[in-house]
């Protein structure tokens, strides 16, 4: 099968392919499970343009994930796993950090950089047909800066702390 509605940016779907006895009982599953939608055509059409005019676009998302995570790697507090970057998802785990996940997470939306936090040790980023080169060096700065403020930033909250305690 192949899932229309991630990399290559169509709404919903996917193409199943097999045997005329597997289709029957695909089909039979899908109406099951409540997927039998009516007046499609608008659907299918944004999956033709998508399968039509992005799927050659795929190996640039692949490149610039590539991009990303060299970029992430130099990042002292992130570990990537670059042999693992196959596509256009980039995973790095801040384990070794003083942040969490979503707090990177939620200071980058606040620059226009949307990640989302796995867990409470990695981050998830996604390229696509959108995402430009500088939009990648973009986020790659975002995330050194909003790494460097929250470390500043819970460092002065620190000594705040310890100096109200000191003083009290």
């Amino acid at each position: 099968s192949v899932r229309l509605a991630k990399g290559i940016g169509a709404p919903i779907g996917s193409v199943i392919v097999g045997s005329k006895a597997f289709i029957h009982k695909a089909t039979i599953l899908r109406k099951t499970l409540g997927g039998g939608i009516r007046q499609v055509g608008i659907l299918c059409a944004a999956a033709e343009v998508a399968v039509r005019d992005t799927v050659g676009k795929l190996a640039d998302d692949h490149r610039k994930a590539k991009v990303l995570a060299d970029g992430l790697k130099k990042i002292e507090q992130f570990t990537v796993d670059l042999a693992s970057v196959e596509t256009n998802l980039v995973f790095f785990d801040m384990a070794d950090a003083r942040i969490s996940p979503a707090k990177l997470c939620q200071v980058l939306e606040q620059r226009n950089v949307l990640a989302t936090p796995i867990g409470s040790k990695s981050v998830r980023l996604a390229v696509h047909y959108q995402i430009s080169d500088g939009d990648v060096q973009y986020t790659l700065k975002c995330i050194e800066e909003a790494v460097e403020e929250i470390i500043t930033g819970d460092a002065k909250l620190e000594h705040l702390t310890n100096g109200a305690t000191t003083n009290s």
